[in-house]
């Protein structure tokens, strides 16, 4: 009998408990109603879609961040969200080059999408737009590295820097684009190299009316130890006659150079002359400075002793020898 007597106690809770979930059930729902009917205030986004010829742009595209403050009735609200949480105004650009929205109209237009028209506008953040198209223009562009580059102590650059790629194509508004020569690359920083670096490099943002065909490029930096050579170089005359001649008629230059290169360094790569169109026979100041006009690019930190040279007028001798002889008379004549 005790058994029996439990198992009917709990039935009886159970049972108690279906019909006190249905009674919070009923009244959540009947809760529901009732606050879903009063009135509550909600934004949405304004997206804009365009149908825009391929051989056209929009010369400055409409801002992202339009939003619309709107007021209803929680079920209107609830309905046009789940129905669409942006709101999207489509133009169709193909037969209009220029579309200018006042505050009224965009109010219009925004109306018109809602799923509801007892949902009311309230507020825009902008007060009018003016969308126009021109022509567009792909251009071909180099990539400029923006870098701060130090190197350890005895080591420098092995050769130029290569980018990968070493140009970008820039597409958008001819107004925008015409005027771009180069883009550049976010600026690297790199300490103490001592070895070939390879790094991936962003480029600099663009504005959202301007589309690169990449956003980042490859840039390999080969870095090598450079040591001291020491070299000798026949000076060249310049506007100089026969008859003069300049002291040292050689100078000796330093540079540094990559251990890969040190053999390539000769004299016939570097071009040193004076310069003797104002020299005349007895002034007094016959020097004239030396100047180095053209060394191989692979090398650094030139520097060359003497600086200037002496010049001195050489008189042309008379060979007697091969002169002609005057001719002495004879007795008989």
């Amino acid at each position: 009998m005790i058994k029996l007597g439990s198992k009917k106690i709990r039935v009886q809770i159970r049972e108690d408990r279906a019909v006190l979930m249905v009674c919070i059930g009923v009244a959540f729902i009947f809760w529901l109603l009732v606050k879903l009917s009063q009135t509550y205030s909600s934004a949405k986004n304004v997206v804009f879609r365009f149908n825009i010829p391929e051989d056209k742009a929009l010369t400055i595209l409409p801002p992202k961040d339009v939003e619309v403050q709107l007021e209803g009735r929680g079920w209107d609200l609830m309905f046009d969200y789940f129905s669409s949480p942006r709101v999207e105004l489509f133009f169709d650009m193909a037969e209009q080059s220029r579309v200018r929205l006042n505050w009224l109209q965009l109010r219009s237009l925004i109306q018109r999408n809602l799923s509801s028209q007892e949902i009311q506008i309230n507020e825009i953040n902008y007060d009018n737009l003016s969308l126009s198209l021109e022509d567009k223009l792909k251009k071909k562009v180099p990539v400029l590295l923006e870098h701060r580059l130090t190197f350890a102590s005895g080591y420098h650059l092995e050769d130029t820097i290569e980018l990968t790629p070493d140009s970008i194509y820039i597409t958008g508004p001819a107004s925008l684009i015409s005027n771009i020569r180069t883009w550049k690359t976010d600026s690297l920083r790199l300490e103490n190299l001592k070895n070939t670096v390879n790094v991936s490099l962003d480029l600099e943002s663009s504005s959202r009316e301007i589309q690169l065909n990449t956003k980042t490029i490859s840039a390999r930096i080969p870095v090598e130890q450079f040591t001291e050579k020491a070299i000798f170089v026949p000076i060249q005359l310049k506007n100089s006659p026969d008859s003069i001649r300049v002291f040292p008629d050689r100078i000796k230059i330093y540079c540094l150079v990559g251990l890969s290169r040190y053999s390539d360094v000769e004299p016939s790569g570097f071009q040193v002359e004076v310069d003797l169109q104002n020299a005349q026979p007895g002034i007094e100041d016959n020097t004239v400075p030396i100047n180095l006009t053209s060394y191989p690019t692979f090398v650094e930190n030139v520097r060359f002793s003497p600086k200037s040279a002496e010049f001195i007028f050489i008189k042309e001798r008379i060979d007697t020898t091969s002169a002609p002889q005057e001719k002495t008379p004879s007795l008989q004549e």
